[in-house]
């Protein structure tokens, strides 16, 4: 798979490793530097670089939310013990991503992100750190963000505008996307599919669902607009002096139109790559994959792949 990977185009992969792993005793602790150690020399056999992504686990997730000082005293720990399997790869292939959507006010990861920087340059000098702002790493919150005090870091920004296009569907909370379902891209307001799901909603009196599509649509989804907000992070990029890379983009494939998917991701994919910034797909092969099974790689969807790493591919 990862050969396969490889050979398409892709350069790099987004591992997300669980933070409870890191965040246990000892016996816990060593599987998971192991079963890293293990990927990231999978990864480097294939050619692939590798972001070592901080990924919040349902332990320390709800450490953080319910105590932001007993929470981050348990992510600095984690990251005592993780920083050190990093050590000895190589800084143009592996990028220690500090703690991903984190959970917190800004007062509290603020200070946090720094301590992690901290702890990572103890083992990685010359790693490229890679952080995110708090909560939910949109645009908007990082243009609001202070960058750290590190000459060598990367910001991971999250895109997934509009979310009533990216996440209809959505069935894991109880806020209203999961009654979205089939709108295309690009749409708008008077887009006879937008129209028509208004009134299903209004005649089945769904209110939340409906709220969110009337306040979603409000701007046009066009690509123009994904390349305004693009625009817009470019220019504080560089008043910033800070890389950016989009390392979450993705549609969930429950009830989109296929085509209007494949339109979005190539959209958004060109935009990054027109100003200058990385991108991770999210991801390979859950509900917002580009394929059905990593243990086949027949069930790559080849269009989606094509918008991804060129669309001569389609062909």
């Amino acid at each position: 798979m990862l050969e396969t990977l490889a050979a398409l185009g892709f350069r790099s992969v987004r591992l997300p490793v669980n933070s409870d792993n890191w965040a246990g005793d000892n016996a816990v602790r060593r599987r998971a530097a192991g079963a890293l150690q293990d990927a990231l020399e999978q990864l480097g056999k294939a050619g692939l670089g590798a972001t070592v992504d901080f990924h919040l686990g349902s332990g320390l997730y709800k450490a953080l939310v319910n105590s932001p000082g007993e929470g981050s005293r348990l992510v600095r720990a984690a990251w005592t013990k993780l920083a050190p399997v990093l050590r000895d790869t190589s800084a143009d292939q592996v990028f220690p991503e500090l703690l991903n959507e984190p959970p917190l006010a800004q007062e509290h990861w603020l200070p946090l992100r720094q301590e992690l920087i901290d702890i990572v340059r103890r083992s990685c000098p010359d790693h490229a750190v890679i952080w995110g702002a708090s909560s939910y790493q949109s645009i908007g919150e990082t243009l609001g963000c202070p960058v750290p005090k590190d000459a060598n870091s990367i910001v991971g920004v999250h895109y997934y505008t509009p979310l009533a296009f990216t996440h209809q569907c959505a069935e894991w909370d109880d806020s209203g996307f999961a009654l979205l379902h089939d709108l295309p891209f690009p749409a708008s307001s008077k887009s006879q599919s937008v129209k028509a799901l208004r009134e299903e909603l209004l005649s089945k009196g769904d209110q939340a669902a409906l709220d969110i599509l009337d306040h979603e649509i409000e701007t046009p989804w066009t690509e123009q607009r994904i390349e305004n907000d693009f625009a817009v992070l470019a220019e504080w990029s560089s008043a910033h002096g800070v890389s950016v890379v989009i390392n979450e983009f993705g549609v969930y494939s429950a009830c989109v139109p296929p085509k209007s998917r494949i339109t979005w991701t190539a959209a958004v994919r060109r935009a990054a790559e027109r100003h200058g910034f990385g991108w991770s797909f999210w991801e390979l092969d859950h509900g917002f994959g580009l394929m059905g099974d990593r243990a086949d790689y027949r069930t790559f969807d080849v269009d989606l792949v094509a918008a991804l790493v060129g669309e001569e591919l389609a062909s």
